[in-house]
């Protein structure tokens, strides 16, 4: 489910649409929805993170987002080396990565190399952090955390 809010497009104005969708959702007899928060501007992986984080907290669901699609939108990436490029798709990524996210889209299939590792990579990094902070376990040996670092 989109949390598409044109009327108002902001953190607050996404997490407003979410009880609409779910009350739509509950009436259309979909059991598993995944929220989507929603890029629609450049610097959204920001606002869009946080309520990845917030849907989450709130109502329990999984939430992420196509967050490449704000590095896409930005047209002088055009002007960016290859590496930059790079770099600044998997940063969108990983900010969404650290507020929690189920799911990413991340772009074209060819990203996919990279966009896995880095994200994996991340995710093993918060496993860890919290399995010390919290001692928290993973639901499988299969986690990133035992694939990176073996």
């Amino acid at each position: 489910m989109l949390t598409l809010n044109t009327k108002n497009p902001t953190l607050s104005g996404r997490l407003q649409v979410v009880d609409e969708l779910l009350a739509i959702a509950q009436r259309a007899g979909i059991e598993k929805p995944l929220i989507d928060t929603c890029v629609l501007d450049i610097p959204d992986p920001g606002p869009v993170s946080k309520a990845i984080y917030l849907v989450k907290e709130k109502y329990g669901l999984p939430a992420g987002a196509g967050i490449h699609n704000a590095v896409d939108m930005w047209k002088k990436r055009r002007k960016i080396d290859p590496t930059s490029y790079t770099f600044a798709g998997i940063v969108a990524n990983i900010i969404s990565i650290t507020s929690g996210a189920n799911f990413l889209l991340y772009g074209p299939i060819e990203n996919a190399p990279t966009a896995y590792f880095c994200c994996a990579l991340a995710d093993a990094y918060i496993t860890y952090s919290t399995k010390q902070e919290y001692g928290t376990k993973t639901l499988t040996n299969n986690h990133p955390l035992y694939k990176i670092f073996r």
